[in-house]
């Protein structure tokens, strides 16, 4: 058996360094299209269901769980909002399944401080 000499701390801060990787790493803009996180939100109703689980998992601790990504995924949410909320009323499936992309507004509209930072946000982008 192998004995792990990592204490709680050690593992913690791994989790962290993780999520922080997977941030920056989703929200890279690799050509002048969409960054990937968009096209994660853009093309999720065509995803299995264990994929959309675990893209929901991630959302809630990693984007979510930081509030500096937290109000750039709000941002990205803002800006696709149409194509968002499209694919969601197209996309049968979902009334079923409580993981969409779409049942996450709540984690970001419900907060003060996003939700203004948004709206000004909004208003810059051309939607209000």
């Amino acid at each position: 058996a192998v004995v792990s000499t990592q204490s709680t701390g050690d593992l913690s801060r791994l989790n962290v360094a993780f999520k922080r990787i997977t941030c920056n790493v989703s929200f890279k803009d690799e050509s002048s299209s969409n960054c990937f996180i968009e096209r994660v939100m853009l093309h999720e109703p065509h995803f299995w269901k264990k994929v959309k689980c675990a893209w929901h998992n991630l959302f809630m601790s990693a984007y979510f769980g930081d509030s500096l990504y937290k109000k750039d995924i709000g941002v990205l949410f803002v800006k696709n909002y149409s194509g968002v909320f499209r694919s969601f009323l197209e996309d049968d499936k979902v009334r079923e399944f409580p993981y969409c992309i779409i049942s996450l507004t709540v984690q970001l509209f419900t907060v003060p401080s996003i939700s203004t930072m948004l709206t000004a946000a909004a208003a810059i982008l051309g939607f209000s």
